[in-house]
């Protein structure tokens, strides 16, 4: 038996993106390797990682923010992965990261299917890792033809009169935007905050301001009242691509990508966008129709018509001027996010996805995965599926 390689682990756990990444790691080195981890504690006097000088290892997988901290763990000499956000220049060592783009474009399409038609950004710019997130968000809404606001802040928990400040910053922001608004922030806490802000305020959320975070925390997304809507990211899988990574680097293979950015899926939603920023009797009654039967088999946009009188290219034009898409493309959506819910929720059969989704044969649901998300719902649920690690033989 091979001996057990020792493996060092430099990532904050006190976030759940940080402790997705480690579970990630663990999931692929307990399956397909044979190591010993040593998962290290944040110092939070200098905010840099804990590791023995004394310590003789295998490889590192490390969020390396600067060349300063490359520098410090290259002194020992192992083979080290970054599953870093920040694009540090000069990094020698392969990079695992979030696709920021694909970020921005789920949080803004779901605004969008909304109704919304103003938007904020809110998160600390001045660290590069959510500078780099905002201009990733810049470029997708400069391509929808959104503009938006920019509340560029670093939450300040020091003390209770920092914090209450900050609170009120965030207040004073809040009440300048013309309402109803749709704010994206760069994480889950920050999202935290803008609502809390919002009740301070008398602001509703969701109907005047809806908050979507760029990011998943499960205890902190239902610590909040609504429940925060996020984009589900990709640190699960981030944290496995990496493992396989430093496995081939300890190997001896060098045929590796120096940047990997990994894609999220879908948006899991909460109360905090649960609403229609529409002021369009029509377009709001057709909205709704569609909330209520879009799991229907065969519905379609004739159904639509009958519950809602208007001509067919009077419905579309509203359509693509409120959301930028068909009716057609409405239906669609839904159906498929209701799809991918169900993949990585549920222990259901293809069969009975395709069913619940309003789909006549578990063919039309594949067809419409596979050109969605280039993956079919199998290999969804194979990257996805909230049971890690657990294997299913669901038929093709």
């Amino acid at each position: 038996m091979k001996p057990l390689k020792q493996i060092a682990i430099l990532i904050e756990t006190s976030s759940g993106w940080g402790r997705r990444l480690i579970e990630g790691i663990l999931s692929e080195a307990n399956k397909h390797h044979r190591w010993h981890n040593w998962v290290s504690p944040e110092k939070p006097e200098h905010g840099s990682f804990f590791l023995p000088k004394s310590w003789e290892g295998d490889g590192i997988i490390a969020m390396l923010d600067s060349r300063k901290t490359a520098r410090r763990l290259e002194r020992y000499g192992v083979p080290i992965v970054d599953v870093s956000d920040i694009m540090v220049p000069d990094q020698p060592h392969p990079q695992v990261m979030t696709d920021h783009m694909e970020t921005a474009r789920l949080a803004l399409e779901h605004l969008l299917a909304k109704g919304f038609k103003r938007f904020g950004y809110v998160g600390a710019t001045m660290r590069p890792g959510v500078r780099e997130q905002h201009q990733a968000f810049r470029r997708v809404a400069r391509s929808l033809g959104i503009k938006h606001e920019l509340l560029s802040m670093q939450p300040d928990y020091s003390s209770l009169e920092s914090w209450q400040d900050w609170s009120q910053s965030v207040v004073d922001w809040l009440n300048e935007q013309p309402k109803p608004i749709a704010v994206v922030t760069w994480n889950a806490p920050i999202g935290r905050e803008v609502i809390d802000a919002c009740r301070m305020a008398g602001i509703l959320v969701p109907h005047e301001v809806a908050v979507i975070a760029s990011n998943t925390d499960d205890l902190l997304d239902n610590a909040c009242d609504p429940r925060l809507t996020a984009v589900e990211d990709a640190g699960i899988q981030i944290g496995k691509l990496a493992a396989s990574y430093l496995d081939k680097l300890m190997e001896g293979e060098t045929d590796l990508p120096s940047l990997a950015k990994v894609k999220p899926t879908r948006v899991i939603l909460g109360g905090s966008t649960d609403t229609l920023a529409v002021d369009d009797p029509q377009l709001e009654q057709a909205l709704r129709y569609i909330d209520e039967h879009a799991l229907e088999e065969g519905i379609n946009v004739s159904k639509i018509l009958k519950h809602v009188p208007m001509a067919r290219r009077a419905l579309e034009m509203k359509f693509n001027q409120a959301l930028g898409h068909s009716p057609g493309e409405e239906i669609r959506r839904r159906k498929l996010s209701k799809a991918k819910d169900l993949l990585v929720e549920t222990k259901h059969t293809m069969y009975e996805i395709a069913e619940i989704c309003g789909y006549s044969s578990y063919t039309y649901l594949h067809k419409a995965f596979k050109k969605a998300t280039d993956l079919s719902p199998s290999q969804y649920r194979r990257q996805w599926s909230l049971e890690q690690g657990h294997q299913r033989s669901d038929l093709e």
